[in-house]
């Protein structure tokens, strides 16, 4: 009894370990209907974004070896969700941009509502960084429907 319980147990944790592996990944890609979607990350002001101010590529650039990696073809066209993207006071626009929440929440809601989505045809949400939690909130609010 006791080696089927230890067995059961080590089973358990190895399955465990690998759902937790691919739930906490950084990016987070999911699909979706009609197109492709990045919702960038926090954009720091000097000195907190030294050495890589100005010198990041372009949202488009980070997300297509992921949105290139999905089943589907990519569908035309790259929609690149406008919201602050901002850690207050820390990101470029310093002590007059939003705070955290209130740039993430901008973002989800610059996405379409999930309600109008009728037919899932393989699109892509793509986020990096605080775009990540922009598009899991987002997933949270689609999977009510």
């Amino acid at each position: 009894m006791r080696i089927l319980a230890r067995s059961g147990l080590a089973l358990l944790v190895a399955v465990g370990t690998v759902l937790l592996a691919l739930v906490s990944t950084v990016t987070l890609v999911f699909t979706l209907a009609a197109s492709t979607y990045v919702i960038r990350g926090t954009e720091y002001g000097v000195p907190f974004c030294l050495p890589f101010c100005h010198g990041n590529p372009t949202p488009e650039e980070l997300a297509m070896p992921y949105v290139d990696g999905t089943v589907n073809n990519p569908p035309d066209g790259i929609v690149v969700v406008d919201y602050p993207a901002s850690f207050w006071p820390f990101s470029d626009g310093y002590f007059v941009d939003p705070t955290y929440d209130d740039a993430v929440e901008q973002g989800v809601n610059a996405l379409p509502p999930p309600g109008q989505f009728q037919d899932l045809d393989g699109s892509v949400i793509f986020g990096y960084s605080q775009g990540t939690q922009v598009a899991t909130l987002y997933k949270r609010e689609f999977n009510e429907y």
